[in-house]
C-alpha cells in the first residue's frame, strides 16, 4: 500500500481498479492527532481532455452510473448502521427512562460521502472528476422512519468549471427527466453560471450535453 504522510494527515492508497474509460481508487484518510479515519472512493473518467468532450456518450453515462452506484451503496451502509445504532440506543434508554424520548437529529460524524474525477468519500472510517463530501444528517421522523440526508456531490476538474459544468448540467437534466420536470438546458446553464462562471467551456461541450441526453433517452426507451 502506498502511503503519503503530511503534517496533520496521512493518506493511504488501499486499492485501484481500472476499466476502459474509468479508474476507481479507494483511499484511507487519517487525522494523525486524533487517529480518526475516513475511507474515500475516488472515481475518475479518463480520456477527457480539458476543453474537450468524453470519448463517447456511452462512456460518460457509464461513469455516471458508477458514481450513482457507489453513492447508493454508501447511503445503504449508512442507513443500516444508523438503524442499528438507533435500536441499541433505544434499548439502553428504555432501561433507564420509562418515558418516550425525542431523538432529534444526529450529525453523521464518522461517515460521509466524498465524490468530473468522481470521488465518493465514505467515512467511518485534465481529466474530469466528481466528489461528494460533507456529513449527512440523520434523524427519526414522527412515524419512526429513519431519515438520511446524503452529503452533497462535489464535482471537480482541471479548471473546476468546464468539464465539471458538463457533468453537473447533464445530471440536473436527467433529474428533471426522471421527475417529469421541465427540461430547459440553456436556461438551466444560464442559472448555473450565475453561481459559477464558465461552466461548460465551448459549443462542443454544449452540444455534447444534448447528445448525451438523447443517448440517455434512447437507452431508457423514452424516445
Amino acid at each position: 500500500m502506498e502511503k503519503l504522510r503530511l503534517s496533520d494527515h496521512s493518506v493511504t492508497l488501499l486499492s485501484s481498479t481500472a476499466s476502459k474509460h474509468q479508474v476507481t481508487m479507494m483511499f484511507q484518510l487519517k487525522q494523525n492527532s486524533s487517529g480518526e479515519r475516513r475511507t474515500i472512493y475516488h472515481l475518475r473518467l479518463m480520456d477527457w481532455e480539458s476543453g474537450g468532450i468524453p470519448p463517447s456518450e456511452e462512456s460518460f453515462l457509464g461513469f455516471m452510473d458508477a458514481v450513482n452506484s457507489v453513492r447508493r451503496h454508501l447511503e445503504n451502509e449508512q442507513l443500516k448502521e444508523t438503524k442499528s445504532k438507533m435500536l441499541n440506543l433505544t434499548d439502553q434508554t428504555n432501561q433507564n427512562r420509562p418515558q418516550p424520548i425525542d431523538y432529534g437529529h444526529y450529525n453523521w460524524c464518522k461517515k460521509g460521502l466524498h465524490m468530473v474525477n468522481c470521488a465518493l468519500h465514505y467515512s467511518p472510517s485534465s481529466h474530469s472528476d466528481a466528489s461528494s463530501s460533507g456529513s449527512p444528517s440523520i434523524g427519526i421522523k414522527n412515524d419512526g422512519v429513519v431519515d438520511v440526508i446524503a452529503a452533497p456531490t462535489i464535482i471537480h476538474c482541471l479548471t473546476g468549471a468546464h468539464e465539471s459544468g458538463v457533468y453537473l448540467l447533464v445530471e440536473l437534466m436527467i433529474h428533471c427527466i426522471a421527475y417529469n420536470m421541465c427540461v430547459d438546458i440553456s436556461k438551466t446553464l444560464a442559472m448555473l453560471r450565475q453561481q459559477r462562471m464558465c461552466l461548460v467551456k465551448n459549443v462542443e461541450q454544449y452540444r455534447f450535453v444534448y447528445s448525451v441526453l438523447i443517448s440517455y433517452l434512447q437507452k431508457s426507451r423514452l424516445i
